[in-house]
């Protein structure tokens, strides 16, 4: 009498190894290494010599065959198109039968290219001497050229650093100005100013003397 009983279904907990051999085949390598890591029985599987030797031999073969199909791989204009293929009248050549990629055919394409960069070059020329020339030329200082050239900056911050700068500038020089002991010292030392009469008189004479004399000459 036969049992009632169904049989267990199969899992990959209970399917021999070599079916899972032949199932890991066609499993690529991430999804490989996944399952490895989750079981030992897998790990044991996935690190066998002769699975990685069928992978080698057939599978890869047959993948880069099938890629290799004509109807998958893309054609000569779609590579042009894509900018993986340059050079001059590479279609035409294709065409009719030619090879494309000679020496001579290379040299006319780099030609082109540094015809084409000179092209540009001189159309840019042309519209930066064509400019009009401002007025009334920016001053260097109301933008500096460290904060202004610099990318890390943004320009909205520009006018914040400017006054900074000013400001720290101005702290430096008054603390130089008070450690000379005043205004008229500083100035005194650094020679822009002379508080006493005479060394006043010495620097710029009295123009009394030329009065008399001129006032003299025309009462007489």
């Amino acid at each position: 009498m036969d049992d009632p009983t169904p049989a267990p279904r199969p899992t990959l907990a209970t399917i021999p190894p070599e079916v899972l051999l032949h199932i890991f085949i066609y499993v690529d390598m991430p999804e490989l290494t996944a399952l490895a890591r989750s079981s030992r029985t897998f790990r044991a599987v996935a690190l066998d010599p002769a699975l990685h030797r069928v992978r080698l031999r057939v599978v890869a073969p047959a993948r880069v065959e099938h890629a290799l199909e004509p109807g998958l791989r893309p054609t000569l204009v779609d590579l042009c198109q894509r900018n993986l293929i340059r050079g001059l009248g590479i279609e035409r050549r294709w065409r009719s039968g030619l090879y494309f990629y000679s020496p001579q055919s290379v040299k006319q394409f780099e030609a082109s290219q540094r015809l084409q960069r000179i092209h540009v070059r001189d159309l840019l020329l042309a519209h930066f001497r064509s400019r009009p020339v401002p007025l009334y030329p920016a001053d260097t200082r109301l933008m500096p050229v460290a904060e202004g050239s610099s990318f890390q900056i943004a320009r909205s911050l520009l006018p914040v650093m400017r006054k900074l700068k000013f400001a720290i500038q101005r702290d430096v020089l008054s603390r130089q100005v008070r450690a000379r002991g005043g205004v008229s010292a500083w100035l005194e030392s650094s020679g822009r100013g002379l508080e006493t009469e005479r060394v006043r008189l010495a620097v710029c004479p009295g123009v009394r003397k030329v009065v008399r004399f001129w006032e003299g000459l025309a009462n007489a």
